[in-house]
């Protein structure tokens, strides 16, 4: 093998080395939309303001790019929730929790120190009962996995219940007996 042959090689041996070093700084971020459901009942501690509740959730994430799409699960810790009685604007408060994410590609996103806001946005009522929504926003204290990815949050978040409709004495509607709870938002994640 001649001098040229030689150059080729340790260029291309340069060039290998340089793309693996620099491929955790290339990572690039995903964003994409986050839907799922409570996938059960939520556990509560305490009583008015010391209320402490755990609530547990599952869905899909969808990426612009198919692999980096996948399945997630999360625990939510909260105070109590913001007030619903025609109390528009008020909120609440995200303690803590856990995240994950599954991506397609085969590569696994873990989110902790789950924190954020809870506002109470406004009852909805009609012939099949009722819905409550809230907006959220969510950030994560640390990020980890098998990904390149250390930053996460969730946008334009909505958490809806959904429950049966009572009218009082009054003539007002009111939101009663929550049985179903969905969430949707926007994950970014970067580096």
């Amino acid at each position: 093998m001649g001098k040229l042959g030689r150059t080729i090689q340790v260029g291309l041996l340069v060039g290998a080395a340089l793309a693996l070093t620099m491929a955790p700084v290339l990572a690039a971020t995903v964003s994409g939309s986050l839907s799922g459901f409570e996938d059960a009942v939520p556990t509560c501690t305490g009583s008015g303001s010391t209320l402490s509740c755990t609530a547990s959730f599952a869905g899909y994430f969808s990426a612009s790019k198919y692999r980096d799409s996948g399945f997630w699960n999360a625990t939510v810790e909260h105070g109590p929730l913001p007030e619903t009685s025609g109390n528009t604007g008020s909120t609440g408060t995200i303690t803590g929790g856990l995240f994950a994410l599954d991506m397609l590609s085969g590569k696994v996103v873990t989110g902790s120190g789950m924190t954020g806001t809870i506002t109470y946005d406004a009852p909805s009522y009609s012939w099949f009962g009722c819905t409550q929504t809230y907006a959220l926003t969510i950030g994560f204290g640390s990020v980890s996995g098998t990904s390149a990815f250390s930053t996460a949050s969730v946008s334009d978040a909505t958490l809806t219940h959904y429950g049966t409709s009572i009218t009082t004495t009054d003539g007002h509607s009111s939101c009663n007996g929550i049985y179903f709870a969905t969430v949707t938002g926007i994950l970014t994640l970067g580096s």
